[in-house]
């Protein structure tokens, strides 16, 4: 029988198990410097018998089947004898002394040292690039296939596969040199027709093909997607690491690459994977997901924190439309994000952190009002993904959608309604700032010089209802912030009612709403905003505005798990 070899359980730094079946697809992803990368590499070592200490994994397991016989004839099909008098082989620049093998496949439980290499490999970015370059042909009858361009040399039904997943890519044929005498060499381009009576190897041919552009004189782009494929569906390794795939690719590309992967893999084959393209895990959820388990890794007090998130989780989240049509999903590539109420406040605050923090790898995203916030939240948190909520001091206003809020952020509601509705009660008892016949004679100052039969003309809309909200306490709330809110007991309940949300990751804008941060600036929106950035953001009149922000870099204490 032929030897398997694969990662049967990878236990992470912070106590989190991750059990593997041999045909598992692993996806490691999370913001940057988190330890993707490192993961892959630790798994590596580990299967080599390397014991370095990983700041995020603690060990890893595997599993093997078959005897030590069978590993023999694997060596001696797949590797080059080095010495006549010993049994001592060559493969990939490692020596492999059979004498050696009993000891690393039966009597330990643990890598198999150089051995390794005939079950697992690193696909490190240079090899890929140069992975699909000419190599010496070897002796098919009498020696084993060395490189998986010996595999595609040699069967016609994954050079069709291959060649069908790259020109989905690319638009163009993935041909193989069937005539280019001691290499095996790919062309990349518009095959050659066969004349009848021809074939692969005529002259006529190949001297149509000669002019066909070879791929190693194609970008990195087309190469490096080609070498992934060549390792993954031509090679005989078992256990695959790859780093960043998507690297060189554009996006359509990197998702069709992380459809193949998933979608065409083996089942013999177990694929473990450092991303940070969210097209690479789309395209990977896209295929067969019962065998895609995503990983996101982060740090939180010095430690690496993995969240096991499964390919049915992930399909939850998308299963609403807005969310499936969103960026929602990016957030797991980032430290944080924060979830605003509208396009302009994103935007603004963006730019409000970049003044304090340089280094803050946040995602600001919005979802059209406080009414989708706590869906949204939900699926943040399922994706494991820390987020920071940011709501005009209008969301006092009603229990809902606030209530849902405080919930999907696994608060108690109980604990904060004492407080809440003091600071709502307080604000209701507020009389307006204008009486009822003040309001009927600015109301008739507005229609009377209309045509009684015309529409009404978009600017009388536009001021009646700002005379409206003239009657609403909660209108001159969300123009006049914080300082509206009566003394005493009222500002003593808003006081803890804002740290009791600001534990949960729930900030509320402290003059009102985005636009009171810079009232010299007039408009709403996109006008607001467009005048803000016209603009010295370091000014000291945006002192409050960077305060406010610098607060959502200091979110440790926020309930995200």
């Amino acid at each position: 029988m032929s030897p398997k070899f694969s990662a049967s359980k990878i236990v992470f730094s912070d106590g989190t198990e991750v059990p593997l079946e041999p045909a598992s697809i692993v996806l490691f992803v999370g913001p940057n410097n988190v330890g993707k990368s490192a993961a892959l590499k630790a798994v590596q070592e580990r299967a080599r018998d390397i014991r370095s200490e990983s700041p995020v994994l603690m060990s890893v397991e595997f599993a093997r089947e078959g005897s030590v016989s069978d590993v023999e004839k694997l060596c001696k099909s797949v590797a080059t004898k080095s010495d006549p008098g010993h049994d001592q082989y060559q493969y990939f620049g490692k020596t492999l002394s059979l004498s050696n093998l009993a000891l690393f496949w039966e009597l330990r439980n643990d890598g198999l040292r150089d051995f390794t290499e005939l079950f697992v490999h690193r696909l490190k970015t240079e090899e890929r690039i140069t992975a699909a370059d000419p190599v010496d042909h070897v002796d098919y009858q009498n020696q084993g296939k060395r490189h998986p361009m010996h595999f595609l040399h040699q069967d016609d039904g994954l050079l069709c596969k291959l060649n069908d997943l790259y020109e989905s890519a690319f638009g163009e044929a993935l041909i193989v040199n069937y005539g280019a005498g001691r290499v095996v060499r790919l062309h990349s381009g518009l095959p050659p027709k066969i004349s009848e009576g021809e074939d692969r190897v005529s002259k006529n041919y190949l001297r149509a093909l000669e002019k066909v552009p070879t791929l190693e004189s194609q970008g990195d782009g087309m190469r490096s997607f080609a070498g992934i494929l060549l390792h993954v569906f031509a090679g005989n390794r078992q256990v695959l690491l790859i780093d960043e795939p998507e690297a060189f690719l554009h996006p359509p590309q990197a998702r069709i690459l992380g459809r193949a992967l998933s979608s065409e893999l083996a089942e013999s084959k177990q694929l473990l994977i450092a991303t940070h393209s969210i097209d690479v895990l789309k395209g990977l959820l896209h295929g067969q997901d019962s065998r895609v388990n995503v990983i996101r890794l982060r740090r939180a007090s010095g430690k690496n924190i993995a969240n096991v998130l499964n390919a049915a989780t992930i399909q939850s989240v998308l299963a609403d439309s807005l969310l499936r049509h969103s960026n929602i999903l990016d957030g797991v590539f980032h430290e944080r994000v924060v979830l605003c109420e509208g396009d302009s406040d994103c935007r603004f605050y963006e730019l409000m952190l970049e003044q304090v923090s340089q280094h803050a790898d946040f995602m600001f995203t919005h979802c059209g009002g406080k009414h989708r916030m706590p869906m949204v939240i939900r699926a943040l948190r399922t994706l494991g993904v820390p987020t920071t909520v940011v709501c005009d001091i209008d969301v006092l206003n009603d229990k809902h959608p606030l209530q849902s809020i405080v919930e999907s952020l696994g608060g108690d509601w109980s604990a904060i309604y004492p407080n809440w509705k003091k600071v709502r009660d307080a604000i209701e008892s507020k009389n307006p700032s204008v009486d009822v016949s003040t309001l009927v004679q600015e109301f008739e100052s507005i229609v009377k010089p209309l045509d009684q039969r015309s529409p009404l003309p978009k600017q009388s809309k536009k001021d009646i209802q700002s005379l409206l909200r003239k009657s609403s306490p909660w209108s001159i709330l969300k123009s006049t912030g914080e300082l509206f809110i009566p003394s005493g007991q009222p500002t003593e309940a808003y006081s803890l009612l804002k740290e009791s949300l600001r534990i949960l990751g729930v900030r509320i804008c402290p003059v009102g709403e985005v636009e009171g941060f810079c009232k010299e600036v007039g408009g709403h929106g996109p006008r607001w905003l467009n005048g803000v950035l016209t603009r010295d953001l370091s000014d000291a009149q945006f002192e409050n505005a960077r305060s406010f922000v610098g607060g959502f870099a200091d979110s440790a204490s926020d309930v995200t798990d």
